[in-house]
């Protein structure tokens, strides 16, 4: 890791540390290992400032906590984090078989040479938007993106220069989705950190991406009839919706058989929407660890957070 200033930065990435010392982490290093965590979960105090999201320990009583229902308030739009603000104690989650956790040596030598050495883990923004009558909005990647290709996810994207979290989730829920909020319509918290890699197992291939996901939990004031009807799909990123309650939750980690209407683009053009029926543990490749209890991936993560809030209704303070 290295100091670096502000003016150094072509996009935010991730620092370890205060804002006033902050190391900038490599695209090879695991975050966690950093924070000098053996397993899989830490309680972090972050903060954004000069383009660089700091993470550092939080204090010894909150250090490896990971109980979903762990803060307090909800807060207001002018809480969420912005430049100079901090957020926590807040869960920073990665997977048990994390990439850059477990490369090799030859591997981690013949990355070396490659372009990604040169990289820093980035930050990205997701938003779990919950309808009045209590549905997440969830959308499936296009096929040809990247990175998780078809997967599952909540609207979200990259973290982008002298930008807060929260315009960030706005923006990236307006442009994937068409459905635009003002600022003061919409309540928004931080529900957890994801340090998400991919490919996201090294049997599938060296990492190529990574990235810090902040996951917002956002309350929208209508109903998921009214934000249906002013959904518009991006092509080049969405391929289609559904909306999860609680209940779709909870079967998924009891692996139980449910199913869900699914609204799929059919013209691009014209954005028209067909529905089928999909089974639930169908739109998720690893639905299977759900029932075994283990977190795979962050939309995994959050959505367990989420309906946990649904019955124990607390988010992180910022």
């Amino acid at each position: 890791m290295a100091s670096v200033s502000s003016q150094q930065m072509k996009s935010v990435v991730v620092g370890l540390g205060r804002s006033n010392n902050t190391k900038i982490v490599g695209f090879l290093s695991c975050v966690l290992d950093h924070l000098h965590v053996k397993g899989n979960s830490a309680s972090v105090i972050c903060e954004l400032a000069n383009n660089v999201f700091s993470i550092s320990p939080a204090s010894d009583s909150h250090h490896g906590h990971h109980n979903l229902t762990h803060n307090t308030e909800t807060l207001s739009p002018e809480g969420v984090i912005s430049d100079g603000r901090t957020v926590g104690p807040v869960v920073l989650e990665h997977a048990p078989h994390c990439p850059v956790r477990h490369l090799s040596d030859q591997e981690r030598s013949s990355l070396a040479t490659s372009q990604v050495s040169e990289k820093s883990v980035a930050v990205a923004v997701a938003v779990l938007l919950e309808s009045s009558d209590g549905k997440v909005l969830m959308t499936q990647r296009a096929q040809h993106m990247r990175s998780f290709p078809r997967a599952w996810v909540p609207p979200g994207g990259h973290l982008e220069k002298d930008e807060s979290l929260f315009t960030c989730g706005l923006r990236e829920l307006q442009e994937e989705t068409g459905l635009y909020f003002k600022p003061e319509h919409v309540n928004m918290s931080v529900l957890c950190l994801w340090e998400s890699v991919y490919p996201m197992m090294l049997p599938f291939g060296l990492p190529r991406s990574h990235h810090i996901v902040v996951y917002l939990y956002a309350k929208a004031p209508y109903t998921s009839d009214e934000l249906a009807s002013k959904i518009k799909l991006d092509p080049e990123e969405v391929m289609a919706y559904a909306w999860y309650t609680p209940e779709t939750i909870t079967k998924l980690r009891r692996g139980e058989q449910d199913f869900l209407n699914v609204f799929i683009l059919e013209d691009a053009t014209s954005g028209k929407l067909k529905t089928e029926t999909q089974e639930i543990s169908s739109m998720f490749r690893g639905g299977l660890l759900w029932a075994s209890g283990e977190t795979f991936s962050g939309t995994q993560a959050a959505l367990t957070r989420w309906s946990h809030l649904k019955t124990n209704p607390i988010s992180s303070k910022i």
